[in-house]
């Protein structure tokens, strides 16, 4: 009985080492993944370009502040089924970000005459599609280019300004014919 507590003594965590041994050589040799390399603007390109674009000059100055924030909503006598747009947020912060709102449930809208008035309060939930893009001002036109990083899509705004060119009043979408109008910044909390 003794000889077998003694070899059960020894042989147990001689196992649990070899089991522990090989369990970790098996994680250790799985490969690590590296994160992707953020590649910073240099400052001087940067004024660089926001000194050819007055576009991007003046989203720049307004980013300051509080970022710029474009929306179009739907408000006609319609029906609306299953993931169908019916608001688009554009908000330019660093780059630009377009928040598409989409129906869940078919539902039926009436066109609203209100100045305040929010399609999403006819809505008990919807869905959000929200995608990035990079900006740039094509040379010698009042046209933002918004270029999505997953794809090669390419998203064209006119920019419409006051007759000072010191704020935007709208942008529309070239490919679609929206308007977007200036509303408050719904996105996160600005930091310095």
């Amino acid at each position: 009985m003794r000889r077998l507590r003694f070899i059960s003594a020894i042989f147990m965590p001689t196992i649990f080492l070899a089991v522990f041994g090989i369990a970790h050589a098996q994680v250790k040799s799985k490969g690590m993944f590296l994160p992707p390399e953020i590649r910073k603007t240099p400052a001087e390109k940067r004024k660089l370009l926001l000194d050819a674009s007055p576009i991007l000059k003046l989203i720049d100055q307004a980013a300051q502040e509080s970022p710029l924030s474009f929306s179009w909503q739907l408000n006609m006598d319609t029906l609306l089924k299953k993931n169908d747009v019916f608001r688009e947020l554009i908000e330019f912060e660093g780059g630009a970000s377009i928040r598409k709102a989409m129906a869940i449930d078919t539902i039926t809208l009436q066109r609203n005459l209100d100045t305040d008035y929010d399609i999403r309060r006819n809505f008990y939930s919807f869905s959000l599609d929200l995608n990035s893009y990079a900006i740039s001002q094509q040379k010698g036109k009042s046209i933002l280019v918004l270029e999505s990083a997953q794809s090669t899509d390419k998203l064209y705004f006119k920019v419409f300004l006051d007759k000072t060119a010191k704020k935007i009043l709208k942008i529309q979408n070239l490919s679609t014919g929206r308007f977007y109008l200036p509303v408050p910044f719904e996105g996160g909390t600005i930091s310095f």
